[in-house]
């Protein structure tokens, strides 16, 4: 019996990649028998920076991209559409008391956006009319932005309050009797009575008569 020579291995390392691991290869030299051993992990991706390809808009994805420094591999990954950022709202055609307004607001893009603008409604202010002895009084109210009105509340007239003043008659004159509002003045004459006329005494002499 002659005893067996045994494996002469020798080692071939295979290094490791950004996606594969490493490792060291023994093979016999006699026989071509062989095993793997020496594990090592994969080095994984050195990525640059990200780098903007597209740009994103209001409306658009963009796109960024990176590469692998050692092996070159690139990666890509969307960059979400920002969306309209707009400004202010400003009032294009200013609202009335009875009608809607509009508003408007632009994007740095140039989109637009417009809203209405709800009516102010009426703004009233009250004044009261009173009544007199021949008009009723009523609430009147006008609208202190466009000047609409109306009225309301109202309340009859009062009627005159006449107070009479006799005018007794003469022998000449008649006689009446005038009636005077103590509200607002206005008179009239009624109640007409005959002048009385003369009550004569009789004939006097108050110069004597002579031959001429």
């Amino acid at each position: 019996m002659v005893p067996a020579k045994g494996h002469s291995y020798d080692g071939e390392v295979v290094k490791p990649t950004c996606t594969d691991q490493g490792y060291t290869k023994y093979t016999c030299s006699e026989c071509g028998d062989s095993y793997i051993d020496g594990y090592v992990d994969a080095l994984g991706h050195s990525f640059s920076d990200w780098t903007v390809t597209k740009e994103a808009t209001c409306t658009e994805d963009g796109e960024e991209s990176r590469s692998c420094q050692v092996c070159g591999k690139t990666e890509t990954r969307v960059i979400r559409a920002t969306g309209h950022v707009f400004g202010d709202w400003t009032v294009t055609t200013a609202p009335t008391c009875t009608e809607t307004g509009l508003e408007t607001r632009t994007c740095a893009c140039g989109q637009t956006e417009s809203r209405t603008v709800a009516a102010l409604g009426h703004s009233y202010e009250a004044v009261v009319v009173e009544p007199t002895c021949e008009t009723d009084g009523y609430t009147e109210y006008t609208c202190t932005v466009c000047g609409d009105s109306y009225r309301d509340s109202y309340v009859d007239a009062l009627g005159h309050s006449y107070e009479a003043v006799v005018t007794a008659p003469t022998c000449t004159e008649a006689g009446y009797t005038t009636y005077t509002c103590a509200n607002c003045g206005h008179s009239y004459v009624d109640d007409h009575v005959d002048a009385l006329g003369h009550t004569w005494t009789e004939w006097e002499v108050t110069v004597e008569a002579t031959c001429f």
